[in-house]
């Protein structure tokens, strides 16, 4: 029996309708942070994996987001779409590091990347794993030109940063 944490390197890219311009109209944005949110180019967003109605965030969310911002670069701005009192957490306890739902502007997607990989290896060198054990759930709307990709990757730690960046360029072509 094939267990996820099996799947060494599984990325997939699909067409998506979430874009900066209409993530305010998303049930799940506070209304009251449109104005943080319009000026951030990485939102961590919410799923509905469940289909139960309540947005969910992984484990690591609270994790990712401080990471994150204490990273000196200009460059991020990140943002979430939710508010305090509806923010809920969802902890699968499982060998694969779930790191949630990324919105992201093309220019910052390597930036971004370059920063979830280094948050990776914090997090295996804690538990003391090796990038080749251990792997990762992600997934990453890229926004271009006023069209989205969402980039799927299912895989190592140790191909996560490599296998990404390699698609930044051709992700829009069709």
């Amino acid at each position: 029996m094939l267990h996820e944490s099996d799947d060494k390197n599984n990325v997939k890219i699909e067409n998506s309708n979430l874009l900066f311009s209409n993530i305010q109209s998303m049930p799940y944005t506070p209304k009251e942070y449109i104005e943080s949110i319009k000026k951030s180019n990485v939102l961590l967003v919410p799923c509905d994996r469940y289909n139960d109605g309540n947005w969910l965030f992984t484990e690591y969310t609270h994790e990712i987001f401080e990471y994150i911002n204490e990273v000196d670069d200009d460059g991020i701005k990140m943002d979430i779409c939710i508010s305090d009192e509806e923010y809920k957490k969802l902890e699968l306890h499982s060998e694969v590091i779930n790191l949630g739902i990324f919105l992201v502007t093309n220019i910052v997607f390597p930036i971004l990347v370059g920063i979830l990989s280094s948050f990776l290896y914090d997090k295996i060198k804690k538990y003391h794993k090796k990038p080749t054990e251990t792997n990762t759930n992600v997934e990453v709307i890229v926004e271009k030109n006023g069209k989205s990709k969402k980039v799927i990757y299912s895989g190592t730690i140790e191909n996560f940063e490599k296998t990404m960046k390699s698609i930044k360029d051709t992700m829009f072509e069709e």
